[in-house]
């Protein structure tokens, strides 16, 4: 998003419920400028109800300038992509999912999930016996 010259990048995710929604939240954070005014967290109540597609239609529309939208799970990255395609003057916002959404043109960050698991057991026994 940034090498295309993305300036309105919202973040679309769900209220801060686990330690991965939170390390992928303080991940966007690293040595660029966030407009965090753009961050749509949405109540775990509302995202599991029938007003979670108006939720982050609503936000996108309180929003008309965002040009990409980088979504934190599956769940919201299918819920963004339903809300774009519901709005016709949000049609350009490119969507990126930080996890596979399993959805047709849409890009993911692609994660080694056993190397990250490896990589995190072999650090905690590291520091708890040091």
């Amino acid at each position: 998003m940034l090498s295309k010259s993305q300036q309105q990048i919202a973040l679309i995710s769900p209220e801060n419920a686990n330690t991965a929604v939170e390390d992928r939240m303080l991940g966007t954070d690293q040595g660029i400028s966030i407009d965090k005014s753009l961050w749509c967290h949405i109540p775990l109540d509302i995202l599991r109800s029938e007003q979670a597609l108006d939720y982050v239609i609503d936000f996108l529309q309180d929003h008309s300038g965002i040009s990409a939208a980088f979504s934190l799970t599956g769940e919201t990255a299918r819920l963004t992509l339903a809300a774009i395609s519901r709005l016709n003057d949000h049609s350009n916002i490119d969507l990126l999912s930080f996890d596979n959404p399993h959805l047709s043109g849409v890009a993911y960050v692609q994660q080694d999930e056993q190397e990250m698991a490896q990589s995190c057991y072999v650090n905690k026994w590291k520091y708890s016996f040091s």
